[in-house]
């Protein structure tokens, strides 16, 4: 009989994934991360305009991530255009952003 190591609950059809938890659990942790980058984001894109600085990548990477990793495709793709017609803070991971929206359209 499975448990989920986060909430507890257990069953004899309850699926786990391979740290122990259910879909459930999955679902709400993708939720709280996703807002807190969203926040992040926004925050940044703030200063950034004010300071006139470039965005870093890294939140927009980690929330590309995050929505290809939960199957939501439109979002991710949603994510890296917001990414490109940013200024941003020019290097490889940046270029890798750009190249990842080219093939995800």
């Amino acid at each position: 009989m499975a448990t989920c190591k986060v909430c507890g609950k257990k069953g004899l059809f309850l699926k786990v994934n391979k740290k122990g938890e259910c879909a459930r659990c999955v679902d709400a942790k993708h939720l709280v991360k996703e807002q807190k980058l969203l926040n992040l984001i926004e925050v940044i894109e703030e200063e950034k305009k004010a300071l006139e600085w470039g965005v870093a990548p890294w939140p927009y990477e980690e929330l590309a991530n995050l929505y290809h990793e939960m199957k939501d495709f439109r979002k991710e793709v949603a994510i890296l255009e917001r990414f490109a017609v940013r200024k941003y803070a020019p290097g490889q991971q940046a270029a890798q952003l750009l190249e990842r929206l080219k093939k995800a359209k």
